[in-house]
């Protein structure tokens, strides 16, 4: 049975309702996503033991415009040019996504390429 997903925005903070027990995960974007979400961090409350997966497919549902440019078109993983950081001291490889993030850890969206001039 599939639960149903609400969000709610508060004070530039979105929240992901489902039902039973819930991670408070925030994400925080820098760069390109900054742009594109115009947000520079939201909160995420997902179901206990959802993975970094999750994460991503939470984004690519509350901000479509990042997927084909952050996400993966499936919306199940992140480009190869972008990553996260788990609060500020590890970096979540591209293969780890089926791993589970904490209750309570902050997740930096990372681009690594950058555009600019030679």
């Amino acid at each position: 049975m599939r639960q149903k997903r609400f969000f709610r925005v508060e004070s530039g903070r979105t929240k992901i309702r489902t039902g039973g027990t819930t991670l408070n995960i925030t994400v925080e974007f820098t760069g390109i996503a900054r742009s594109i979400t115009g947000e520079r961090q939201i909160t995420l409350l997902l179901p206990d033991k959802a993975t970094y997966q999750r994460v991503v497919r939470a984004l690519g549902e509350k901000y479509p415009s990042l997927i084909g440019v952050i996400i993966a078109a499936d919306g199940a993983a992140l480009l190869n040019a972008n990553v996260f950081s788990k609060n500020g001291d590890e970096i979540i490889p591209p293969d780890s996504l089926d791993a589970a993030p904490e209750d309570g850890d902050r997740l930096i969206l990372i681009s690594v390429i950058v555009g600019g001039r030679a």
